[in-house]
């Protein structure tokens, strides 16, 4: 028998159910699943209280152009001149993560177990 009370189903309760304690979990890749290289990330809360984290990489822009100087032979002998003259920054954005705060610690509590256990392993390789 199915008991309805101010918009709520409560299904009945089975008589000596147990809890599982086992579970088979297939893992799939979706179609866009990529791996990307980041040293920092720039983001925060939202307005709706999630958390947004952008991974980021920083690396320098290449030269528009080197005026290079040549030798007898033809051969490139060396730099006189690029453009820009100082190179320039750039904070180029892999991907984009948004999530809960329940999320946000659990994944908190990930990295801290995985950084443990790197560094052990960076230690050991000494």
């Amino acid at each position: 028998m199915v008991e309805e009370k101010e918009g709520v189903i409560k299904m009945p309760k089975k008589e000596n159910s147990k809890k599982p304690t086992k579970i088979n979990i297939k893992n799939e890749y979706s179609n866009d699943f990529r791996i990307v290289f980041a040293n920092g990330v720039f983001g925060g809360s939202t307005s709706d209280l999630k958390l947004e984290m952008n991974f980021i990489r920083f690396r320098h822009l290449p030269p528009d152009s080197i005026l290079e100087k040549l030798d007898e032979k033809g051969s490139i002998a060396g730099e006189i001149k690029r453009e820009p003259e100082n190179p320039i920054l750039v904070r180029e954005f892999q991907v984009g993560i948004l999530t809960d705060l329940g999320f946000a610690k659990t994944l908190h509590s990930w990295l801290g177990k995985r950084i443990e256990i790197l560094e052990k392993e960076i230690e050991a390789h000494k």
